[in-house]
């Protein structure tokens, strides 16, 4: 998940994100803007499961290789948690 709030000691599985983590227009012939770009952006590193209705099934924006790579060697995937269970949210250092 991508956030605005900053790493803190209350939100410590928060990290900074790249301009460069962020495409800025969707890959089509119109090259529509998406909603979502970097703006001082945070990852949740987090494998964070939400409801069907706290999502959105369309997309509002696309990350580039390098975030792609980022969002990979950042978060694990073997901890599943809850969003609606902070309690139950892995700590981190």
């Amino acid at each position: 998940m991508i956030t605005h709030t900053k790493n803190s000691s209350k939100y410590p599985q928060n990290i900074a994100m790249k301009n460069t983590h962020f495409a800025s227009c969707l890959d089509n012939e119109e090259s529509t803007e998406y909603k979502v770009s970097y703006e001082r952006s945070n990852l949740v590193r987090l494998f964070l499961i939400k409801k069907h209705n706290q999502i959105s099934s369309k997309p509002v924006g696309k990350l580039t290789d390098e975030g792609l790579q980022f969002l990979q060697s950042a978060v694990n995937t073997d901890s599943l948690v809850h969003w609606d269970n902070p309690q139950d949210w892995p700590k981190f250092d």
